[in-house]
């Protein structure tokens, strides 16, 4: 057997999606891109689907001479403390093993939410809004996006802003920010 040069052997680990976040209970595995270091207990950002999402790495980086097609990389490391170290990985699947629950609802109750990074999405404004381009955007919603946002917003501050609720529910809110960014006045961008 020829052995290959340590220079091309992939790291791989596997990592658990925040639970809250997606509906995928079981390890996913990633390769570590060449120059990230991460061990058990870090938090990492890593691509599912077309979302990047913070997850736990559950596992220590193990090598493989090729990563598998269609394998995906972590996409960073997160700036935070290490959520868990090998005993808390035990306590949590002692947990999902004896109340018949997922590792990551078991982790869920180990590591504090507050610690954990969450991507935001943030929407910046590229052109003032015209109403008359927007019909189906409420006229309050535009003067608040053009007055007090035009550097930007997050959801949850337009979502609880006084005048943007006298302009409409949730779901008309949502489906307003969504016109003005498929329209090109807004701009999302993640964090």
């Amino acid at each position: 057997m020829i052995a290959t040069p340590a220079a091309t052997r992939v790291a791989l680990v596997d990592v658990i999606v925040g639970h809250k976040t997606a509906r995928v209970e079981r390890p996913l595995t990633y390769a570590v891109p060449p120059g990230l270091t991460v061990s058990l207990g870090d938090v990492v950002r890593v691509p599912l689907g077309s979302r990047e999402l913070y997850g736990f790495v559950i596992s220590p980086p193990r090598g493989a001479d090729v990563a598998p097609a269609g394998m995906r990389e972590l996409a960073a490391l997160a700036d935070a403390p290490r959520a868990f170290d090998a005993t808390g990985l035990a306590l949590a699947q002692f947990l999902a093993t004896r109340y018949c629950c997922s590792l990551g609802e078991a982790l869920d109750t180990i590591v504090h939410t507050a610690a954990v990074p969450r991507v935001v999405d943030r929407f910046v404004l590229l052109e003032p809004p015209d109403a008359q381009r927007y019909p189906s955007v409420p006229p309050r919603l535009l003067r608040l996006v053009r007055e007090d946002f035009a550097d930007g917003f997050g959801l949850d501050a337009l979502l609880r802003h006084p005048e943007a609720r006298r302009a409409g529910d949730r779901r008309t809110l949502l489906a307003a920010v969504g016109a003005l960014t498929r329209g090109g006045a807004l701009r999302r961008e993640r964090q």
